[in-house]
């Protein structure tokens, strides 16, 4: 039995497939931000017995209601990945 959600950042890929989101979970559902300038990118997926859908993308942050697991109604799970700014 494998997770049922999954968080990537800084996948170093530009693109993201569904095959590939498979080779990580068995009938994934996903979002995926892609590189924004110096900052990684972010995968959120997830796959059954979870239902879902992606609700919000910005520049560093993915957020998607899930449902599946909770008898009172859905989560929101958010993954955020920001540059490193160097302190001053």
């Amino acid at each position: 039995h494998g997770p049922s959600v999954l968080i990537v950042v800084e996948t170093k890929m530009p693109i993201i497939s569904h095959a590939c989101v498979r080779t990580l979970l068995r009938q994934p559902s996903f979002g995926f931000l892609p590189v924004s300038g110096a900052a990684g990118d972010i995968l959120l997926a997830w796959s059954l017995p979870l239902t879902g859908a992606v609700v919000h993308v910005s520049r560093y942050s993915i957020s998607a209601s899930l449902s599946g697991f909770w008898p009172n109604g859905s989560i929101f799970v958010t993954a955020v990945y920001g540059p490193c700014v160097r302190a001053l």
